[in-house]
């Protein structure tokens, strides 16, 4: 696929995500032809990706969690929207549903698409932790994701509990964007595990810079995506990062 086009199917996918990762290795100016290019290639992409994928919203606890943590809100500062500390409580740990004068009232003050709120919360966490496979825990066992714990002494389910509920976490790319796309085969726990070994790692992490407004641009983008190409590729991605 040398000329651009609409896309319309599978097969034209493909191919424009092979043009995609060619216009990427040659690094164009944003304002070049093969900027351009790339920018126009990029948005069919996307839209093909939203029209043809399945999308996941993300779970509303989650979410007003994900949020306190952006701007760096504290439980008793959601005593406006909710109503008493009691019941943030019991929102945040997901033993009371969101009323409709909530959701307005989160909507409009901490900008959290009602969409996404108005979802029932069907997190029963020892039912969903009961029905994780078994080889996964072990090998986060191995990996050190439960610290000085183990199966021996803990069962599956207080692991699990344990390791999510001492950490806000949330589903992948929760930002503006309310839809992801995951192969067919991919293990949702397994990914979500992963998420919160990455966002625990990076607590540890001691920046030497503040993030500044306008850093990240088109540029600055296709100079990280091309380094995943690299067979270090994700050490040289987190200095990359660190260094800005």
């Amino acid at each position: 696929m040398n000329v651009i086009k609409v896309i319309k199917n599978e097969d034209d996918y493909k191919k424009a995500l092979v043009f995609l990762e060619l216009l990427m290795s040659k690094n164009p100016k944003v304002d070049s032809e093969d900027g351009e290019k790339l920018n126009l290639l990029a948005t069919l992409i996307k839209d093909y990706e939203i029209h043809n994928f399945p999308s996941s919203l993300p779970d509303p606890v989650d979410a007003i969690k994900f949020r306190m943590e952006q701007a760096n809100l504290k439980p008793s500062d959601l005593v406006p929207y909710i109503g008493s500390r009691s019941r943030v409580s019991e929102i945040l740990s997901g033993t009371r549903q969101l009323s409709i004068k909530m959701i307005r009232s989160l909507e409009a003050g901490l900008d959290i698409p009602a969409k996404v709120l108005i979802q029932k919360n069907d997190k029963n966490f020892e039912f969903q932790y009961k029905n994780w496979d078994l080889r996964l825990v072990k090998i986060m066992e191995a990996r050190g994701y439960f610290g000085r714990k183990s199966l021996k002494n803990h069962g599956k389910v207080e692991l699990l509990k344990n390791l999510f509920q001492t950490f806000n976490t949330q589903t992948p790319a929760l930002l503006r964007k309310t839809n992801y796309r995951l192969a067919p085969r991919t293990d949702k726990n397994a990914l979500s595990a992963w998420l919160i070994r990455v966002l625990k790692k990076a607590k540890r992490i001691k920046l030497p810079t503040n993030y500044k407004h306008g850093v990240i641009d088109l540029v600055f983008m296709q100079d990280l995506v091309k380094l995943s190409e690299k067979k270090d590729g994700p050490i040289l991605a987190q200095q990359y990062l660190k260094r800005q």
